[in-house]
């Protein structure tokens, strides 16, 4: 006969079975007694251990699911060891575990909630499995200390504001099949200096790399458009270059890049933002694959953000 099931909450967690919440180290049994009868857990619910004392908790493999503020504000967490069988962790059940600085996402996960992490300020080491499909919004937000992430190759999507504030993040390896960055993802990611982004990218959201520590950028002809204030204020960006396919440069996209040497525009551009090079003090060279003919088409009545700077056409020089 299978064992019911039963949801581990903030009123029945003191069940037979458990060291008290206020201990330093939490082993959750697979079964506790209720009612008389054993249980299997397979739940941890909403607010379960929120707020609590912990510094270390063990989950059995019965576990399938954490849910929202499970773990929210435990302040002095500093280990958590998942369960093997564990599927889903919801919306900010670890946000604000500032102690915890290692976490291995089992094999098997499908999907972390939105800010599941989100302010873990001592997070160094993050372990995804490539069964992950789905992340939510500011996922690993303000983790201040992460220094690396490999994503998971599933994953199509990274959300918005997924990294954002995460100033210590230096390695980032993006899947092949990823289709979009989306608005804030890796905003403030000052350590940052360098990233592939993969032709499949269709899509990067507004403000997606603003004040990160990017040097050189490769952006590939599958993304139509570059939306404003994309790299703005990227103030380490020497050099830029947009291959062929790229439509649409937005307003802003590269206002406020200081550093910026070179540009690389291709003649595929039909549409430029007002400002894209605002404040771009050290631009010596923009480098554009049509004609000058096209280029003073292009550029009509659009205020660049910079002046007396030569554009290299594919027929000649132009200022």
């Amino acid at each position: 006969m299978e064992t019911d099931k039963i949801t581990v909450t903030s009123k029945n967690r003191d069940m037979a079975g458990f060291v008290g919440v206020d201990d330093e180290y939490l082993v959750i049994p697979p079964e506790i007694l209720a009612e008389g009868e054993f249980r299997r857990v397979e739940t941890i619910g909403d607010e379960a251990f929120s707020a609590s004392k912990l510094n270390v908790v063990v989950l059995p493999d019965s576990v399938h699911e954490i849910r929202t503020y499970a773990f929210y504000g435990c302040r002095s967490l500093r280990e958590v060891v998942l369960s093997n069988t564990l599927r889903t962790i919801g919306t900010v059940a670890f946000k604000g575990c500032h102690q915890l600085k290692c976490i291995s996402i089992p094999n098997g996960v499908k999907k972390l909630g939105t800010g599941s992490f989100y302010g873990c300020t001592s997070l160094e080491v993050v372990e995804l499995p490539d069964s992950i499909v789905e992340m939510g919004v500011d996922v690993f937000a303000f983790c201040r200390t992460i220094k690396s992430l490999r994503l998971p190759n599933g994953l199509t999507v990274i959300p918005d504001g997924m990294c954002c504030g995460c100033e210590s993040l230096a390695s980032v390896m993006l899947p092949a099949g990823l289709e979009k960055i989306e608005p804030m993802a890796f905003y403030g990611c000052e350590s940052l200096e360098r990233i592939d982004i993969p032709e499949s990218v269709t899509s990067i959201g507004m403000q997606a790399f603003r004040r990160s520590g990017l040097r050189h950028v490769v952006l590939p002809g599958s993304i139509q458009r570059v939306t404003t204030e994309t790299f703005y204020g990227c103030t380490a960006l020497e050099k830029v270059e947009i291959m062929d396919g790229v439509e649409a440069i937005s307003s802003e996209a590269f206002a406020g890049c200081t550093s910026l040497e070179s540009i690389v525009l291709p003649g595929s551009i039909k549409n430029l933002g007002s400002k894209i090079l605002d404040s771009c003090k050290s631009l010596k060279e923009i480098r554009y694959g049509g004609t000058r003919a096209e280029w003073k088409l292009l550029r009509y009545r659009v205020r660049l953000g910079v002046t007396d700077v030569p554009v290299n056409c594919s027929d000649g020089m132009v200022r």
